[in-house]
């Protein structure tokens, strides 16, 4: 079977860090599409680039020395601080990378998307600490079942926006992200 490039991400440190990993792992009866004999050695791979996209904006990074020094099967290529893009946080909602490889015959590109919450869970989490005092202080029952709902209604989207993701499901992300923002909206959550 033939190399196949794989690769993953995961937001780190508040959503101010994207770790971007090879995935592709070794060569071996179980993983015929790894680096090593017969297929491509990480020795020769000369360029390896991951580009990342947020909000329209591509930023590419040179990941060569992570890739050819690894001595593991799964290899961490990149740490991209969001402040290259002149963000503090990662905006909520889904990002895109490509990870692109070449030896001095081939060219192997992977594209796969990434998923940040951390400003949807921070505010979820804030009405929730909030409902001691919210509930002490509200006079009306129905404001009081109206908060309740809402922030357990966050909460389960975000719960379900994961499961979308995992299962290639992106059509729903942006819809229920904007119920999120609206259930959020009316709340100072010092979550940006």
């Amino acid at each position: 079977m033939a190399f196949k490039l794989k690769g993953n991400s995961c937001t780190k440190d508040n959503c101010t860090i994207i770790t971007v990993n090879d995935t592709s792992g070794l060569y071996s009866s179980t993983n015929t599409t790894g680096y090593e004999t017969p297929n491509i050695r990480r020795i020769n791979v000369l360029t390896a680039i991951v580009s990342l996209t947020i909000n329209g904006e591509t930023l590419d990074y040179n990941v060569l020395s992570n890739l050819t020094g690894a001595t593991t099967s799964i290899v961490e290529l990149v740490n991209i601080n969001i402040a290259d893009f002149g963000l503090t946080v990662i905006p909520n909602g889904l990002y895109d990378l490509e990870y692109t490889i070449t030896s001095e015959s081939e060219t192997y590109t992977t594209k796969f998307k990434g998923l940040a919450l951390c400003q949807a869970q921070c505010c979820i989490d804030n009405r929730f600490k909030q409902f001691p005092d919210k509930l002490a202080a509200c006079c009306n029952q129905c404001e009081e079942a109206e908060y309740i709902k809402d922030t357990y209604i966050g909460q389960a989207l975000i719960d379900g926006l994961w499961y979308a993701f995992k299962c290639g499901n992106y059509n729903v992300i942006t819809k229920n992200l904007n119920r999120i923002n609206r259930i959020c909206l009316n709340l100072d959550c010092g979550c940006s």
